[in-house]
């Protein structure tokens, strides 16, 4: 005899709350897998390592990744809360984006800039020098394969700011050679995540910074009831 399973009756007027982190998955890893190839294909070109040819193909790839993978990541991340994730992949993807259909569009001939662009793509570089620092700070939060990846990218935003305004063919063979490990450690991220997040278990060591800025907000926290308790004592002693 099938027993009888008791359930409280819907009520309409009751609204039904859906918890999103439990039925979404988190989308980093795939932004992040993006990135990587983004920056390491990048590197290869700038380092020679691909021919110049081949261009049209890492700028093509440049437009399709940066919109389908890392904005898309970014507006997930926005559902999740995370603030640094969802920031630097919104972030980067238009970047990426930007500089893949304006480099298509001068390689096609269908715009001409009438003139050098170098001055332009200075600023751009340097901008986005102090965009990566910023994340970097924020890095310092998490672990140590993020800030290690950042500070990657920073250094790459440096040297292509430095390379674009010299000149200099040495300077932009050196951004692309840290283009390409900056790459190698996007992918050591990201496959961390992936697989830790599918595994539930740390399988690639990331160096946890978590705890460092856990014990000096609890020793903050002490230091300020410490304080407090001492301005007490010393009022009740008047």
């Amino acid at each position: 005899m099938a027993s009888e399973k008791s359930s409280l009756p819907w009520n309409p007027e009751v609204p039904i709350k859906i918890n999103a982190h439990a039925t979404s998955a988190n989308s980093l890893a795939f932004g992040l897998f993006g990135f990587a190839t983004q920056v390491t294909l990048i590197g290869l070109l700038s380092a020679g390592l691909i021919e110049g040819s081949g261009a049209a193909i890492v700028f093509t790839f440049f437009v399709v990744t940066g919109v389908l993978q890392l904005i898309v990541a970014g507006i997930q991340l926005t559902g999740r809360g995370d603030l640094l994730g969802n920031t630097a992949m919104m972030t980067f993807g238009a970047y990426v984006t930007s500089l893949g259909v304006f480099n298509l569009l001068a390689m096609s001939g269908t715009i001409n800039p009438g003139g050098p662009t170098k001055d332009a793509m200075t600023a751009i570089f340097s901008l986005y020098t102090y965009v990566t620092f910023v994340f970097l700070i924020a890095a310092l939060k998490i672990n140590v394969a993020t800030v290690i990846n950042f500070a990657g990218v920073m250094l790459l935003f440096a040297l292509s700011a430095a390379g674009s305004h010299t000149g200099s063919a040495a300077i932009n063979t050196a951004s692309g050679w840290v283009g390409i490990f900056t790459g190698i450690s996007g992918y050591y991220a990201a496959t961390g995540l992936f697989l830790g997040e599918w595994f539930q278990y740390p399988v690639l060591p990331a160096g946890d910074l978590s705890g460092f800025w856990i014990r000096r907000a609890e020793r903050a926290r002490a230091g300020r009831v410490q304080s407090e308790a001492t301005i007490l004592v010393a009022r009740e002693s008047v």
